[in-house]
């Protein structure tokens, strides 16, 4: 069974009570991965959503071709990933690769939802906790492009003398 302490303090579960973290607890599992394992690769069916509970792991990006890998994202414990894919049931968008051993608590899609059928209030308060989580990481990949097209920009102004 999942710690329910650690469940507390993941953002995702945030407002649920304590019988709500062991309904979440008991649909859970646990995998561990060694350090270079890959959890999930780019464009694989989505079918749970995962929670770094120990080591680290990088979300990484293709741009280009398999020569232009990058890492957009370091994952601690405590980060969610797969989240995505998890709510609407699309492909993976990224790879995640293992940069230490690490293990994850992985919640099903299809047993969260057999649960929010049964239990509604746990569905809004983890889908309401999603939606701000990606809110903020919208937010912050907003921040990031503004940040590198003004660069690029100047840049460009530098390159060919352009006020």
């Amino acid at each position: 069974m999942i710690s329910l302490e650690f469940l507390k303090e993941v953002e995702v579960f945030k407002g649920l009570s304590q019988e709500e973290l062991e309904s979440i607890s008991n649909i859970c599992l646990i995998r561990e991965f060694k350090e270079g394992n890959i959890v999930f690769s780019k464009d694989t069916p989505s079918e749970e959503m995962f929670i770094l509970s120990s080591g680290r792991c990088d979300v990484k990006i293709s741009v280009g071709g398999p020569d232009e890998v990058y890492t957009i994202y370091p994952l601690n414990s405590g980060d969610i990933f797969g989240e995505i894919g998890f709510i609407d049931g699309s492909t993976r968008s990224a790879a995640i690769k293992c940069i230490k051993e690490v293990e994850v608590v992985v919640l099903p899609r299809e047993k969260f939802a057999t649960l929010c059928g049964e239990k509604p209030h746990i569905g809004y308060v983890v889908m309401k906790n999603l939606s701000i989580i990606l809110a903020e990481r919208i937010r912050e990949t907003d921040k990031e492009f503004k940040n590198l097209y003004s660069q690029k920009r100047i840049s460009f102004r530098k390159l060919f003398h352009t006020g």
